[in-house]
């Protein structure tokens, strides 16, 4: 027998609370379970969670949502600004940058030359926030006992950073800039912060994803080393 499925809004007053209801009807009023196929359909259009039962009913606070997100898809009305402090993920922590400055040190033209080049082949896509990090990293490697105690016998260690010479001789004025800032004391973070991976490209099998996170910035993971 033919069956038209029609869509009736149903207010029923349960426990105190009123709930609105979608329903699927048969022209002969008894329940119409759906298809698979017009479940998929609907659940598509509404972009709501599929339900095991076809007959599920839906309430009016999740009508609204959804109604709500379509109104804001499509331009008619701007979504609200929440102002409330949010809760922040570990991961997603930015540095403390207030009280990291440093004496300046002594260095040379070849010290920021350098400094700069890995800056631009690391970070030439990121922030001048992401900029200095990735100089902080460098300059916290010269002090570490577990590195080369030169910035260029840092950004030179074998399998470390990327010194493409496309990139490396050419930087550019924002990252000069960033890496005189950090060769005049700037640290974005403490000295125990000693690396960082592009959390978009990373293998997902790679060891770096164990060690200890600090802090990330745009595109770049800045890490303790080990876990």
């Amino acid at each position: 027998m033919k069956k038209l499925i029609t869509i009736v809004s149903i207010t029923l007053l349960i426990g105190g609370f009123t709930t609105s209801i979608a329903k699927a009807e048969s022209i002969e009023g008894q329940p119409y379970v759906m298809t698979e196929e017009e479940q998929d359909f609907l659940n598509a259009l509404f972009e709501i969670p599929k339900y095991d039962d076809p007959t599920k009913w839906i309430t009016e606070e999740e009508y609204n949502r959804i109604n709500m997100e379509y109104l804001i898809k499509d331009g008619v009305i701007e979504p609200e600004v929440n102002e409330q402090p949010q809760e922040v993920k570990e991961d997603e922590i930015k540095p403390d940058i207030s009280n990291t400055n440093t004496k300046s040190i002594q260095f040379s033209k070849e010290d920021l030359k350098v400094l700069a080049g890995v800056i631009y082949c690391e970070a030439r896509g990121e922030t001048y926030e992401g900029m200095l990090a990735v100089g902080t990293v460098v300059m916290n490697r010269v002090i570490s006992n577990d590195f080369p105690n030169t910035i260029k016998g840092v950004v030179f260690q074998k399998s470390q950073f990327c010194t493409d010479p496309d990139f490396f001789y050419t930087p550019s004025e924002r990252c000069i800039e960033a890496a005189q800032e950090v060769l005049e004391g700037h640290r974005s973070f403490n000295e125990d912060v000693l690396a960082f991976y592009a959390h978009k490209d990373i293998r997902p099998n790679h060891p770096m994803l164990k060690w200890k996170k600090h802090c990330v910035i745009k595109n770049h993971t800045f890490t303790y080393i080990g876990a």
